[in-house]
C-alpha cells in the first residue's frame, strides 16, 4: 500500500510513481526523497509517470493536498521534465486544474494519459524520452 518510485525504462529517463489505496504524505515525502536520489545519478532529463491517478481521489487523498502540490512543484530539480499522470479522477483533475491557476508552469509540465501505455506514448510522442 501506499506509494512506491522506481524507473520506468531502462533508459533511466521515467520515474514512475506508483499509488496504491489509502496513502499518508509521509509515505509520498519518502517515495519522493528516492526519486531526488535517483534524480541526481543521472545528468540528463527525467520525467514521471503518476500511476495510476485514480487512486489519488477525494476518498484515498490525504488532506492539504493542494499546498502540497505547489511546495512539490517549487521544490522540483533542475534535470525534471513533464509528469503525465494515468487515468485521473475528477477531484484529482480538479487539483491540478487549481494549482495550475496558482503556479502556471503546472499547466506546462502536466499531462493526463488513459493508460500507463498510453502515458509513456505521450513522452516518446513529444520526443521528451530518449
Amino acid at each position: 500500500m501506499g506509494v512506491q518510485v522506481q524507473w520506468d525504462n531502462p533508459q533511466k529517463t521515467i520515474l514512475r510513481y506508483d499509488f496504491t489505496g489509502r496513502w499518508t504524505w509521509d509515505e509520498f515525502y519518502a517515495a519522493y526523497n528516492i526519486a531526488k536520489i535517483l534524480l541526481s545519478t543521472t545528468p540528463h532529463k527525467v520525467y514521471f509517470i503518476l500511476h495510476p491517478l485514480d487512486d489519488i481521489s477525494r476518498r484515498h487523498t490525504p488532506p492539504n493536498a493542494m499546498s502540497h502540490m505547489i511546495s512539490i512543484w517549487r521544490r522540483t530539480a533542475p534535470n525534471a521534465g513533464k509528469t503525465v499522470s494515468v487515468g485521473g479522477s475528477m477531484f484529482s483533475r480538479t487539483l491540478f486544474g487549481m494549482a495550475s491557476k496558482v503556479n502556471p508552469k503546472i499547466a506546462e509540465m502536466h499531462a493526463f494519459a488513459p493508460s500507463l501505455d498510453e502515458a509513456r506514448a505521450l513522452l516518446a510522442k513529444e520526443s521528451l524520452v530518449i
